[in-house]
C-alpha cells in the first residue's frame, strides 16, 4: 500500500476556475431561473383556465 504524500503546493482559490467561466456559469444559472420561473406560471395559468372551463361546462 503506498502512502499518501501531503502537497506543499497550494493552489489559490482564484486560480481553481478562470473568472469569465465563474461569471459565465452565474449568467446561465440566472437566466434558468428566470425561464423555470415562466414556464411554472404559464402551467399554472393554463391548467387553472382549463379547470374553470370543465367546471363551466358543468
Amino acid at each position: 500500500m503506498q502512502a499518501k504524500r501531503k502537497l506543499n503546493n497550494k493552489i489559490k482559490s482564484s486560480e481553481i476556475t478562470p473568472e469569465s467561466v465563474y461569471h459565465n456559469r452565474r449568467s446561465i444559472l440566472k437566466t434558468l431561473g428566470i425561464l423555470s420561473t415562466g414556464l411554472t406560471t404559464s402551467f399554472l395559468s393554463s391548467n387553472r383556465l382549463i379547470a374553470e372551463s370543465l367546471i363551466c361546462n358543468f
